[in-house]
């Protein structure tokens, strides 16, 4: 199944300092006390810094810059005087440079002391790449002690009337206590335009309150039903997680709401990077070496420490998630929820998952036939690809090749040499490990940079049931941009790993491509074969390699378990679909080559 993982969200941590002590706050304590602040010099360096890494990762098609603390209006006033409408500039080339709109959210929590702050966000109101991104709950000790600073964030949240506001709200136990109506009414009533949610972390000072706080997964889900219904008319509030599920579900573009984007990094104060952006101090997920603004190579080197976490993001889920129609934008819920013990989760998902399926499912439910078929959305992609393509050289792999046992093995060096490898070349994946990387890790990073990489079957048969299992699907899934799909490795898992259960879905998948001529099964639902793999188009990157790729002769005794099971009627429309989708294709590709 292909993931859709194509956004990057960065945070640039202008300081750590906070004027308040939120009790679910993710950040460290002793952090919120730092006095620390970021040089000017440092935040234009960083927006360079992101510019050359949308431009050397292809995975990336949009971009998302927060800028956040601490809280942020504790730095001088004269910092934001020239840096705000260097931001917005800076998110017009961005915009520009990748085609899709890439937002700006100033994050404060509005308890501001100078007056001032209000004029400059006001001034600039009108520009459309940005938000004031506004949090907003009563029981996080947000306003002090019996909300007194209530009034106050109240008196400001008001004086900004021409500024965009984005009105944030975490779903505490408390928060959906609240009456919808009463929500609607606060939102209206102080001139927000946009709705978005995020999530309790049971990370820094908001460990004790997320295990006390954190609802039911099902709890949540009902409240963005209910939120959904009480604003979707209105035509003066954007309603994110509809927006995202929504949009997810009609055109297949990426979700970009729950941590599991293909970058979620912070540049903290200093300048250096941490790879998660809820995570700091003690628990930061740190780079294999200290990376800052100033490195040489910084992009290549920021891109190749994130892949660590992109390869969890594309191949971590819960069990339940593996046929679950909605993973390919999901991606297995909530990240930060994926590493709760179990014990710990069985508190929250009795009746809804991480991903609050719920939601998507009454997502579904409202769009009717306005959601898109992942075959017919596959198949137009393809389509507009060749047409693309037509009269346009081929392009192939480089004559060049280089194996990675050849590159230098100091940090330094390896990136030095990696940035002068041009487009195209192969390089031989042969190093077990490289800076405490992995092969299936290090492929990403490649695959992104437009190379060609290759890894020779001795080191397939090397590679242990979790590595294969991850390249293999991912192959399959469509997910890698340079890889070469390769039909030996995949069937290679297959052969060693039959019982794993993503060699299950390929064998079943080969099964009821050899089902066509059975009876029909009755029932008017798709087949889920015997693997448990539902047999419709949200597998349709498994069929379509099955179909292109048939299982080789010598592992036709695999199949034996998954024969003789007849289709519905639904099973066999989509599977014959597949078939009829690839034969189409083959003729155009012929086509635009002659």
């Amino acid at each position: 199944m292909r993931r859709i993982i194509d956004f990057m969200n960065i945070c640039i941590v202008t300081n750590r300092g906070c004027n308040l002590r939120c009790t679910h706050c993710y950040v460290e304590p002793e952090l919120l006390a730092s006095k620390f602040k970021m040089t000017e010099a440092n935040y234009q360096l960083a927006y360079e810094r992101i510019e050359q890494l949308v431009g050397t990762d292809q995975h990336v098609k949009r971009v998302n810059v927060e800028v956040l603390g601490g809280e942020i209006s504790r730095m001088p006033f004269e910092f934001w005087e020239r840096q705000l409408p260097f931001s917005l500039e800076k998110h017009a080339r961005l915009k520009h440079l990748t085609g899709h709109s890439a937002a700006f959210a100033w994050c404060t929590n509005m308890i501001i002391q100078d007056p001032r702050y209000f004029g400059l966000l006001n001034e600039h109101g009108d520009d459309p790449n940005w938000e004031v991104f506004i949090p907003w709950e009563m029981d996080t000790n947000r306003f002090g002690r019996n909300n007194k600073l209530f009034p106050k964030y109240l008196q400001n949240v008001q004086r900004l009337d021409r500024a965009k506001k984005a009105i944030n709200i975490i779903p505490t136990k408390y928060m959906l206590s609240l009456p919808i109506q009463e929500i609607k009414a606060f939102i209206q009533e102080n001139g927000f335009s946009d709705l978005s949610c995020d999530m309790l972390y049971p990370y820094g000072s908001g460990k004790a309150y997320f295990e006390a706080n954190q609802p039911a997964f099902h709890e949540v889900s009902q409240f963005y039903i209910d939120m959904t219904e009480a604003l979707i008319d209105e035509d003066w509030i954007t309603i994110s997680p509809w927006d995202e599920v929504s949009g997810c579900l009609q055109t297949g573009k990426g979700f970009n709401l729950n941590g599991n984007d293909a970058y979620d990094m912070t540049i903290e104060p200093d300048g250096s990077v941490v790879l998660n952006s809820s995570m700091t101090g003690s628990e930061a997920p740190l780079p294999s070496q200290a990376l800052y603004l100033d490195a040489e190579n910084w992009a290549l080197k920021a891109f190749f420490e994130n892949i660590r976490q992109m390869d969890v993001k594309y191949s971590v889920e819960f069990d339940q998630c593996r046929q679950c129609e909605y993973l390919r934008y999901c991606n297995g819920g909530y990240y930060h929820y994926k590493y709760l013990p179990s014990d710990q989760i069985s508190l929250y998902d009795s009746e809804d998952c991480a991903g609050y399926k719920r939601f998507w499912d009454y997502a579904k439910q409202r769009l009717g036939d306005r959601v898109a078929n992942i075959s017919d959305l596959n198949h137009a992609t393809i389509r507009s690809q060749i047409r693309e393509n037509r009269g346009k050289p081929r392009q192939e792999a480089s004559d060049q090749s280089i194996r990675e046992s050849d590159l230098p093995r100091d940090y330094e060096g390896y990136f030095a040499s990696i940035a002068k490898i041009p487009p195209h070349t192969t390089v031989i994946v042969d190093l077990k490990n490289l800076f405490d990387s992995s092969i299936s890790e290090r492929l990403w990073f490649y695959d992104g940079l437009g190379l060609s990489p290759v890894i020779e079957q001795a080191t397939v048969d090397d590679l242990d049931q979790k590595s294969l299992r991850n390249i293999a699907r991912n192959m399959v899934g469509g997910n890698y941009k340079a890889v070469e799909t390769d039909p030996e490795l995949v069937w290679s898992y297959v052969r060693r790993f039959p019982s794993d259960w993503a060699a299950m879905y390929i064998l079943d998948a080969s099964a009821a491509t050899e089902a066509l001529q059975d009876p029909l099964a009755k029932g008017t639902e798709p087949t889920v074969g015997r693997s448990g793999i539902v047999i419709d188009h949200r597998n349709d990157e498994v069929f379509r390699f099955v179909t292109k790729y048939p299982i080789p002769s010598g592992l036709l005794d695999l199949l034996a378990p998954y024969r003789n099971q007849a289709l519905t009627a639904a099973s066999m429309a989509f599977v014959s679909k597949v078939g009829q989708y690839l034969n189409t294709e083959s003729i155009l590709i012929a086509r635009s080559r002659s």
